[in-house]
């Protein structure tokens, strides 16, 4: 502000507005002191483009829009400027070349020469008149000697019949000796000591209207006696010599002002230049000031944003003095973080859940003596408990493929999926280490979406559950034979023992016989 106002301050001075004269001193003096304050500017200015410089360097947030938004004021400040300066500069050489040209100059010395031909030429006619007076009164010697009264009315008369207003004859200290009575005589000058001394050699001595309306002049008339002068005066147009004088001030300022063309076109230039540049630096660092204004909040939402990207949802925008979106952006961004870090804490207590459910399912799993395996959508599995591994004769059975570790499984699975039954129960045989091995397997369908559905495969090893239940059903068998072997040989039994009581005792002819052909008969059906 300082630098504006004294720049149009020189400018007034620089135009002669002001009381102030228009000299060298001053003109360097208002250059100087211009040259200061547009330095101390630049100073300012670079020193906050450093620091933009070096804040695009350190990777700072929003480093390069800060550098295009003050480049953009700089751009948009500095060419009207840089326009108005050189059009300036322009009309002001071209004004200086049409105050300066040859014609001009020819007008002002031509008017110059007109006024003083003008005021020659007056008092030409007031020394021939003079001179002729003068002969006149020398030629009347007699009545200036004698009759002084006659004297006076006949230089009266040649005085009014000249145009004159005042006609003396005065001797060499300006004594008046005859006075010629004329009207307008009264309140007149008297003879200048110094036309007086130029007229001491019999020479006409005239002076031109300066100051005042009058043209004087003084001729010796030695006729008259020694020392004896006639001194004339005749009034000249006011106008004239107002316009004399003023050509003569214009005339001495156009010269000043011819004198000092190119200091003031070198004065102007600068001036120029210095607003420009003014305005330039002033845009440059108002513009570094919006910028900081606008890029500041934006900087905060970049740290911040960077710092919720790397995990850290505690963070909040500090409170941005300003109006508008930026102010309701970092409040959006604030109630984000917020709305993030409940979101985040209920996933972590939802995983927590989830883990103790896990770990307890695992628990479950490990000391359950049946297999169960998780089998994903792409059949590979997923999950495996202890039990699954053992019976499967397979360690780390997570990330396989169903079908690599058991087909007859993965067939299973497949025929669930194909079925499109959410349980399916099958047995299957598997042989292991040479022996062959009877599972009971069920698969139950996980989930409703298409493409998304998982299978949980729980397997059993029954194969001694079959033996037993074979060695039940052949002892039931062999019950049933037995029984139905001991219905007749029983009656059998008693039949030979009742033989061998009845007629053991009547037999007596061939009693051997009969006892040895009875006892094997009891003895075998025992």
């Amino acid at each position: 502000l300082l630098t504006i106002i004294f720049g149009l301050a020189s400018f007034v001075v620089l135009l002669g507005l002001t009381p102030i004269e228009l000299t060298d001193t001053v003109v360097l003096t208002t250059v100087a002191i211009n040259f200061v304050l547009i330095s101390i500017i630049v100073i300012l200015v670079g020193r906050e483009v450093r620091l933009l410089l070096r804040a695009r360097q350190k990777g700072r947030a929003a480093a390069r829009m800060h550098i295009r938004i003050v480049a953009l004021f700089g751009i948009v400040a500095a060419l009207p400027a840089i326009i108005v300066a050189l059009i300036a500069g322009i009309t002001l050489d071209l004004r200086l070349d049409r105050i300066f040209d040859e014609r001009t100059k020819s007008i002002v010395a031509s008017s110059m020469s007109l006024a003083e031909s003008y005021v020659a030429e007056t008092a030409g006619n007031l020394n021939s008149s003079t001179l002729n007076m003068g002969f006149l009164l020398s030629r009347n010697r007699s009545g200036y000697v004698l009759d002084r009264q006659s004297f006076q009315g006949f230089m009266t008369g040649q005085a009014r019949a000249r145009g004159m207003v005042r006609a003396s004859v005065i001797n060499s200290n300006g004594t008046v000796l005859v006075e010629a009575d004329l009207p307008q005589s009264t309140n007149l000058p008297g003879a200048p000591a110094a036309l007086l001394q130029q007229s001491a050699d019999q020479k006409p001595a005239c002076g031109g209207p300066r100051r005042r309306s009058l043209a004087g002049c003084v001729v010796k008339l030695p006729a008259l006696g020694n020392g004896v002068f006639l001194y004339t005066l005749r009034t000249v147009d006011p106008q004239i010599l107002s316009s004399l004088g003023l050509m003569e001030e214009v005339t001495e300022e156009y010269r000043l002002m011819e004198s000092g063309r190119l200091p003031l076109q070198i004065a102007f230039g600068l001036l120029y230049a210095g607003m420009c540049l003014t305005i330039l630096l002033s845009a440059m660092w108002a513009g570094i000031a919006v910028a900081d204004r606008l890029v500041d909040p934006i900087r905060r939402l970049i740290t911040a944003a960077d710092q919720v990207a790397s995990g850290d949802l505690n963070v909040q925008v500090a409170d941005i003095r300003s109006e508008g979106e930026l102010k309701s952006l970092a409040n959006t961004f604030n109630s984000m973080t917020s709305e993030l870090r409940a979101q985040r804490d209920e996933i972590l207590d939802n995983q927590e859940q989830i883990d103790n459910r896990r770990r307890f399912t695992e628990a479950v799993l490990s000391g359950v003596t049946a297999g169960v395996l998780g089998v994903d959508h792409g059949g590979s599995i997923a999950i495996a408990n202890t039990s699954a591994s053992g019976l499967l004769k397979r360690d780390d059975l997570v990330g396989l493929s169903l079908s690599d570790v058991s087909p007859e499984l993965a067939a299973v699975v497949d025929g669930a999926e194909a079925a499109s039954k959410s349980s399916l129960r099958e047995q299957i045989t598997l042989e292991q280490e040479g022996r062959e091995r009877t599972f009971d397997v069920q698969v139950t369908l996980e989930g409703s979406g298409e493409g998304t559905h998982s299978h949980v495969v729980t397997m059993d090893d029954i194969t001694d559950l079959v033996t037993a239940q074979r060695t039940s059903a052949w002892a039931d068998v062999a019950q049933r034979i037995a029984h139905e072997i001991k219905n007749p040989l029983t009656p059998i039994q008693l039949s030979a023992a009742r033989i061998r009581r009845r007629y053991g005792k009547v037999i007596t002819e061939d009693r051997e016989v009969f006892a040895q052909c009875t006892e094997p008969i009891v003895r075998q059906v025992a």
